[in-house]
């Protein structure tokens, strides 16, 4: 293992620890992290040092220290706004996305703002004047607007051929027409009543629930769409397939090439693991394959074609059409990189290169269709 990877995923999960440490707040049933008041979060940098951020003149950075394990190395930065004051600027512009033509916001670890992508700049006025009915103390400061870059999900539309032949996902209609295609994320079982049933996780745009067969590139069916979550607002761009009886081990996803390597992905990285600046990265698509990168936001959302998605990993690997569904984890070694922690799979990208990418976070699926990795 490279010493800079192996130092970089050190410090994912000595922070990870750290806000594993902070107190938590149940609301609607879901657990949300109450992030300390003088806290503004924390990146690692391009040395892989992590960087922890307090809010000037905490006063507690001994506190932290302990955190951390009184670790030497760790940085500590001072910052104006605290994390809990940038999601909830983050969730306010989630519900008006649409209405100011917002294409994305993220949360900037680096910079201790939002960073809000607009396709119209004469409403950036308009924004600046809702948050500030919105929050209280609201501070201009906290916000950055850039020009829209061009957003669209990661699906190819009517097209039979892949990179990673076999795996290709997508619907047929009900007079055999192949509509879009994706890539398969990773295998899942659900157990309802005593009864478990086995099946794969993809995006949810290449569903389309109306057609009701699901097909391999090869054209083989493998089942039907029995959850998923696409919709304006949706914290999710996923569907669990299941697959008449149990997968077999050697034979996972169904004559795909990669997936004979997914029982390498036993366990999904903990959402307080995803790092700004965290590197190691892999993604795997039929169309762009392997692809390495880093974190850029740990809570992004964007606004694609009237559909928002929400509470999104932003990643600097490359993501074109047909990349859709993908698998995206933390490498564990240089030698095979199948193998790490599930971060999420593959929802939309930017247009333009370098095409960052989004993805829902695996943890979220798992919670919410209440799944298991298999």
């Amino acid at each position: 293992m490279g010493t800079d990877l192996a130092r970089n995923f050190h410090y994912v999960a000595v922070c990870g620890k750290m806000v594993d440490s902070f107190p938590t707040v149940t609301v609607d049933g879901k657990k949300y992290i109450a992030y300390p008041n003088d806290y503004a979060g924390a990146y690692i940098d391009k040395h892989s040092s992590l960087h922890v951020v307090l809010v000037k003149n905490s006063g507690r950075i001994s506190d932290y220290q302990k955190l951390v394990g009184n670790d030497k190395y760790v940085i500590f930065d001072y910052a104006d706004f605290p994390l809990s004051k940038l999601y909830e600027i983050q969730k306010h512009l989630d519900v008006v996305m649409q209405e100011y033509d917002i294409e994305s916001t993220e949360i900037n670890e680096f910079a201790n703002r939002i960073d809000i992508r607009i396709r119209n700049r004469s409403k950036e006025s308009a924004v600046v004047k809702y948050l500030r009915s919105a929050i209280r103390d609201f501070n201009t400061k906290s916000i950055e607007f850039d020009d829209a870059v061009g957003i669209a999900f990661s699906a190819i539309t009517n097209s039979t051929t892949n990179a990673l032949a076999g795996s290709l996902t997508g619907f047929y209609s009900s007079v055999g027409v192949w509509l879009e295609g994706g890539t398969i994320g990773f295998n899942a079982k659900h157990t309802s009543n005593g009864v478990t049933s086995y099946g794969i996780v993809t995006a949810g745009h290449i569903v389309k629930t109306q057609y009701g067969e699901f097909r391999n590139a090869l054209g083989a069916k493998i089942g039907g769409p029995s959850m998923s979550q696409y919709q304006v607002g949706s914290t999710l761009d996923a569907v669990y397939v299941p697959i008449s009886g149990k997968i077999n081990p050697s034979q996972k996803i169904l004559n795909s090439v990669w997936p004979s390597n997914q029982e390498s992905i036993t366990h999904v990285a903990p959402s307080n693991w995803i790092v700004a600046g965290a590197t190691g990265v892999t993604k795997i698509g039929n169309n762009t394959g392997i692809t390495t990168g880093s974190i850029l936001s740990a809570s992004a959302s964007a606004s694609v074609g009237g559909v928002g998605l929400t509470d999104q990993v932003k990643i600097s690997n490359q993501q074109l059409g047909g990349d859709s569904g993908g698998p995206i984890l933390f490498r564990a070694t240089l030698v095979n990189p199948y193998e790490g922690l599930l971060i999420g799979i593959v929802t939309v990208a930017d247009i333009n290169a370098p095409n960052y990418g989004y993805a829902s976070k695996a943890s979220n699926i798992l919670n919410s269709f209440g799944i298991a990795l298999y």
